[in-house]
Protein backbone atom coordinates (compact mmCIF):
# COMPACT_ATOMS: atom_id res chain seq x y z
CA UNK A 1 0.00 0.00 0.00
CA UNK A 2 1.31 3.51 -0.97
CA UNK A 3 2.14 5.98 1.32
CA UNK A 4 -0.36 8.48 -0.25
CA UNK A 5 -3.50 6.21 -0.27
CA UNK A 6 -6.17 6.62 1.65
CA UNK A 7 -6.83 4.56 4.68
CA UNK A 8 -10.23 3.07 5.40
CA UNK A 9 -12.37 4.49 7.29
CA UNK A 10 -12.36 2.98 10.36
CA UNK A 11 -8.84 3.90 11.44
CA UNK A 12 -9.19 7.21 10.18
CA UNK A 13 -12.28 7.78 12.76
CA UNK A 14 -9.99 5.73 15.66
CA UNK A 15 -6.87 8.37 14.86
CA UNK A 16 -9.22 11.19 15.38
CA UNK A 17 -10.83 9.91 18.89
CA UNK A 18 -7.72 9.24 20.14
CA UNK A 19 -5.84 12.58 19.49
CA UNK A 20 -8.89 14.35 20.89
CA UNK A 21 -8.39 12.07 23.87
CA UNK A 22 -4.39 13.02 23.96
CA UNK A 23 -5.43 16.50 23.64
CA UNK A 24 -7.85 16.25 26.25
CA UNK A 25 -5.71 14.70 28.78
CA UNK A 26 -3.11 17.20 27.62
CA UNK A 27 -5.50 19.90 29.08
CA UNK A 28 -6.54 18.40 32.02
CA UNK A 29 -2.51 17.57 33.09
CA UNK A 30 -1.73 21.13 32.07
CA UNK A 31 1.03 22.87 34.45
CA UNK A 32 -1.38 25.99 34.99
CA UNK A 33 -4.06 23.89 35.70
CA UNK A 34 -7.51 25.55 35.30
CA UNK A 35 -6.89 28.95 35.33
CA UNK A 36 -5.00 28.51 32.16
CA UNK A 37 -7.87 26.28 30.55
CA UNK A 38 -10.68 28.43 31.50
CA UNK A 39 -8.59 31.61 30.11
CA UNK A 40 -7.97 29.79 27.23
CA UNK A 41 -11.42 28.92 26.68
CA UNK A 42 -12.62 32.51 27.33
CA UNK A 43 -10.42 34.38 24.97
CA UNK A 44 -11.20 31.57 22.33
CA UNK A 45 -14.67 32.45 23.24
CA UNK A 46 -14.85 36.12 23.18
CA UNK A 47 -12.40 36.26 19.71
CA UNK A 48 -15.48 34.15 18.40
CA UNK A 49 -18.03 37.02 18.97
CA UNK A 50 -16.52 39.15 16.07
CA UNK A 51 -15.36 36.60 13.99
CA UNK A 52 -18.99 36.66 11.76
CA UNK A 53 -18.38 40.32 11.15
CA UNK A 54 -14.61 40.56 10.37
CA UNK A 55 -14.94 37.53 7.64
CA UNK A 56 -12.75 35.41 10.38
CA UNK A 57 -9.39 37.42 10.02
CA UNK A 58 -9.87 37.87 13.77
CA UNK A 59 -7.88 34.77 14.01
CA UNK A 60 -4.82 36.75 13.08
CA UNK A 61 -5.44 38.02 16.90
CA UNK A 62 -5.75 34.80 18.67
CA UNK A 63 -1.61 33.83 18.22
CA UNK A 64 -0.29 37.02 19.71
CA UNK A 65 -2.83 37.06 22.41
CA UNK A 66 -2.20 32.98 23.34
CA UNK A 67 2.02 32.35 23.60
CA UNK A 68 1.29 28.76 25.89
CA UNK A 69 0.51 26.09 24.23
CA UNK A 70 -2.54 24.78 26.22
CA UNK A 71 -3.61 27.84 26.30
CA UNK A 72 -3.65 28.16 22.43
CA UNK A 73 -5.60 24.03 22.66
CA UNK A 74 -8.23 25.74 25.03
CA UNK A 75 -8.70 28.61 22.97
CA UNK A 76 -9.34 27.01 20.30
CA UNK A 77 -11.98 24.46 21.70
CA UNK A 78 -13.64 27.47 23.52
CA UNK A 79 -13.62 29.41 19.81
CA UNK A 80 -15.18 25.88 18.57
CA UNK A 81 -17.53 25.86 21.33
CA UNK A 82 -18.91 29.51 20.14
CA UNK A 83 -19.22 28.15 16.65
CA UNK A 84 -21.70 25.36 17.75
CA UNK A 85 -23.83 27.21 19.63
CA UNK A 86 -24.63 30.15 16.95
CA UNK A 87 -24.04 32.67 19.67
CA UNK A 88 -21.93 35.15 17.66
CA UNK A 89 -25.07 35.04 14.98
CA UNK A 90 -27.41 35.76 18.02
CA UNK A 91 -25.32 38.79 18.99
CA UNK A 92 -25.31 40.60 16.17
CA UNK A 93 -28.42 42.32 16.66
CA UNK A 94 -27.15 43.28 19.82
CA UNK A 95 -23.85 44.58 19.21
CA UNK A 96 -24.78 46.65 16.28
CA UNK A 97 -27.47 48.67 18.49
CA UNK A 98 -24.53 48.61 21.13
CA UNK A 99 -21.85 49.74 18.74
CA UNK A 100 -24.62 52.24 17.58
CA UNK A 101 -25.25 53.85 21.19
CA UNK A 102 -21.74 53.73 21.61
CA UNK A 103 -20.15 55.33 18.27
CA UNK A 104 -22.45 57.43 16.96
CA UNK A 105 -23.37 60.17 19.57
CA UNK A 106 -19.99 61.58 18.31
CA UNK A 107 -21.06 61.32 14.26
CA UNK A 108 -24.61 62.75 14.58
CA UNK A 109 -23.36 64.81 11.37
CA UNK A 110 -23.36 61.83 8.68
CA UNK A 111 -26.22 61.41 6.63
CA UNK A 112 -27.49 57.92 6.59
CA UNK A 113 -27.56 57.81 2.58
CA UNK A 114 -23.78 58.28 2.37
CA UNK A 115 -20.95 55.19 2.18
CA UNK A 116 -19.81 56.62 5.44
CA UNK A 117 -22.62 56.12 7.87
CA UNK A 118 -22.16 52.14 6.00
CA UNK A 119 -18.37 52.13 7.59
CA UNK A 120 -19.18 53.48 10.31
CA UNK A 121 -22.25 51.41 10.90
CA UNK A 122 -20.01 48.41 9.95
CA UNK A 123 -17.26 48.93 12.70
CA UNK A 124 -20.11 49.95 15.23
CA UNK A 125 -21.27 46.54 14.98
CA UNK A 126 -17.58 45.02 15.14
CA UNK A 127 -17.29 47.24 18.04
CA UNK A 128 -20.78 45.99 19.87
CA UNK A 129 -19.79 42.28 19.29
CA UNK A 130 -16.67 42.92 20.98
CA UNK A 131 -17.80 44.25 23.82
CA UNK A 132 -19.95 41.70 23.95
CA UNK A 133 -17.18 39.19 23.54
CA UNK A 134 -15.50 40.34 26.43
CA UNK A 135 -18.49 40.43 28.88
CA UNK A 136 -19.35 36.72 27.38
CA UNK A 137 -15.63 35.45 27.75
CA UNK A 138 -15.77 36.91 31.47
CA UNK A 139 -18.81 34.94 32.13
CA UNK A 140 -17.16 32.07 30.70
CA UNK A 141 -14.14 32.10 33.10
CA UNK A 142 -15.52 31.49 36.51
CA UNK A 143 -17.84 28.41 34.98
CA UNK A 144 -14.69 26.65 32.82
CA UNK A 145 -12.85 26.83 36.15
CA UNK A 146 -15.11 25.33 38.52
CA UNK A 147 -16.05 22.07 36.04
CA UNK A 148 -12.39 22.10 35.02
CA UNK A 149 -11.43 22.15 38.81
CA UNK A 150 -14.77 19.44 39.48
CA UNK A 151 -13.16 17.23 37.27
CA UNK A 152 -10.26 17.30 38.89
CA UNK A 153 -11.36 16.64 42.16
CA UNK A 154 -13.22 13.30 40.86
CA UNK A 155 -10.42 12.25 38.81
CA UNK A 156 -8.07 12.50 42.30
CA UNK A 157 -10.96 10.53 44.26
CA UNK A 158 -11.09 7.89 41.90
CA UNK A 159 -7.61 7.35 41.83
CA UNK A 160 -7.59 7.15 45.55
CA UNK A 161 -10.54 4.50 45.63
CA UNK A 162 -8.60 2.63 43.09
CA UNK A 163 -5.42 3.01 45.26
Amino acid sequence: MSEFQPQNRKTWLKRIRRNAKLQYWKLMRSPGGGKIVASGFSIGFGLEMILPITLYTAYILMIPLIRNRNLLSASIIGNIFAKITFFPILFIPFGHSLGKFLIFPFLKHLAHHTIWHKIVSYFATIIGLSFCGVLLGLMCYPIVYFLYERNRQRRFARRKSIA
